[in-house]
This record gives structure tokens, sequence and C-alpha cells, in this order.
């Protein structure tokens, strides 16, 4: 299986809402306090500190990754909240989830965090 990310654009924001409406993720990804989901795409275009993908499977897109630089979230965000507001330089953090059912308990995000991590570590070096 191959593994690709595609760069979070304003096309896939409805794919984006269908995962989000679903229980498993939305009860865990988006709790109280957090911005409304159908504007999250509008929150992170350009922000400087999130980077955030499409998770492809054999060019079936299947889930969404981020990867968030919290030292940038911090010195670059209006209003800075949450856990991760004290964070030193070279500090990310990674979120993903998996939307589409059918790749779900398949062993699949280990190998996706591995290719993500290298992904992003290159693009920042």
């Amino acid at each position: 299986m191959k593994i690709k990310f595609k760069n979070f654009a304003k096309e896939y924001m409805s794919l984006f809402l269908e995962w989000s409406n679903k229980p498993y993720v939305r009860d865990t990804w988006f709790v109280d306090g957090y911005e409304p989901i159908d504007k999250y795409y509008e929150k992170m275009e350009g922000n400087g500190y999130d980077y955030a993908f499409i998770i492809c499977l054999d060019d079936e897109a299947v889930g969404y990754i981020q990867g968030s630089d919290l030292y940038a979230y911090r010195m670059k965000c209006p209003t800075p909240k949450g856990v991760f507001t004290k964070e030193d330089p070279g500090t990310f953090c990674l979120d993903l989830f998996i939307g589409e059912e059918a790749y779900l308990n398949k062993g699949y995000d280990t190998e996706i965090v591995k290719v993500f991590v290298k992904k992003l570590g290159a693009s920042l070096i």
C-alpha cells in the first residue's frame, strides 16, 4: 500500500466535514472549546504553524493528518490557548484520524506516522 499526502485545500472541506461528523472522529477530535468544524480550513490556511494534509492510501483519501509547530503557534497565534502555550523552539505535535471505516484497525497508522515524520522533517531542513 502506497502512502501519499495531499496538501489540505478548501476542496477537501466537504470530505473533512463528512469524516468529522462520524462519532469516532467527532467525539475524540472536536471537543468543546474548539473552533466550529466548518471554519477549520480558514483557521489553518496560511497560519504559519499548522501543516495539514489528506492521507491517501493507493490514491484513495482515507484520513487527515497535521503537524503543528507549537513554538510558532505560541508566537504567531493572536490568542494561543490550551496546553501548548509554553513550548520551546523545535517542539511539534502530530494529529491524525482515519475517516474511512474500511481502513480502521488495520495497522496503517504506524506506517502513516513514519512516512509523515520523514516528510515533515525533510520540508523543515
